[in-house]
């Protein structure tokens, strides 16, 4: 246990943070790891098999990092990560979760962290309440994953893929549930790839390169599948991208331009509060038959 309060956290600084970074290692024997009030200055953090929980810790890494090197990276055991910020200057890698039951992080703030929060072969799994900023690689990455929930997310200036669904040689990910959900001024909002699939609602896309990228491998007996429904699009293009192996199903969303794919769609001008500063309310648009304001978009919690 590594607790202080929020009037006199604990701070732990790497003495040699060249190298291999590592300030804390758990294994099996350890159980339970436990942070609380602390702060990490230029250390990594790993354990296998143990029951984790980081609850208002913050991260700070200004080290030139390899790609592969993640702020916490955790194998099996439980994760549970809450109300922590991580600050990277985009090196290295956020939180990397290998085959874990429940894991959990919310409540979180992610700054220039690559692939800020990435689960391999986990279910059960959530991913709710976080902000993610200004990253050159990915916000949420899930390979091989299932019965993962992703809610209530912020992703602001996302250097390649907000939320990128796929495998990397795993095996593909699905049963996913992404609801309410926001992509401002991203390179990729939702990308699925490698014979995914995923059911995705209440989303505000904003001012995005690309809205939806679908991808099949020409090798692959299996495609890649989205259904989206309850989002709005906000711009003067549609942005989306998909093969034509790929299977994308798109109903009851208002877009400013015609997005063709069905014809309960609607196309008009959208309003939203202040994007400028960050509110994305929506005061107006012209709705799907029977829905109401409040039931379509992201909607901030």
């Amino acid at each position: 246990y590594i607790e202080g309060t929020k009037q006199n956290p604990i701070t732990l600084t790497a003495m040699e943070p060249i190298g291999n970074h590592k300030i804390i290692k758990t294994k099996l024997e350890c159980e339970y790891f436990v942070m609380k009030h602390v702060s990490v200055i230029n250390g990594l953090v790993s354990s296998y098999q143990t029951d984790n929980h980081f609850q208002n810790v913050i991260f700070n890494n200004d080290q030139l990092l390899e790609w592969n090197y993640a702020v916490v990276r955790t194998w099996f055991g439980k994760l549970l990560i809450e109300d922590c910020i991580i600050n990277g200057i985009n090196q290295g890698e956020g939180v990397l979760v290998h085959n874990c039951q429940n894991a959990v992080v919310r409540n979180c703030e992610f700054n220039k962290v690559p692939d800020a929060v990435e689960y391999l072969n986990c279910k059960n799994s959530s991913i709710y309440n976080n902000v993610f900023n200004d990253m050159n690689d990915d916000g949420i990455d899930l390979n091989n994953c299932h019965q993962v929930s992703i809610y209530n997310n912020e992703f602001y200036n996302v250097g390649d893929r907000g939320l990128e669904i796929g495998s990397e040689n795993m095996g593909s990910s699905g049963a996913l549930s992404i609801y309410n959900n926001l992509f401002s001024g991203c390179n990729i909002a939702i990308n699925v790839k490698e014979s995914s699939n995923a059911v995705v609602e209440n989303i505000t896309f904003y001012d995005n390169n690309v809205n939806i990228e679908l991808i099949t491998p020409n090798d692959s007996t299996r495609i890649s599948n989205l259904q989206i429904s309850k989002s709005i699009f906000v711009g003067d293009n549609a942005n989306i991208d998909r093969d034509m192996r790929s299977e994308l199903s798109i109903i009851n969303c208002s877009s400013e331009v015609e997005l063709g794919f069905s014809n309960t769609n609607t196309v008009g001008p959208i309003l939203l509060s202040d994007p400028d500063n960050s509110d994305y309310t929506l005061q107006s648009a012209t709705l799907p038959e029977g829905l109401l304001l409040q039931e379509i978009g992201y909607w901030k919690q």
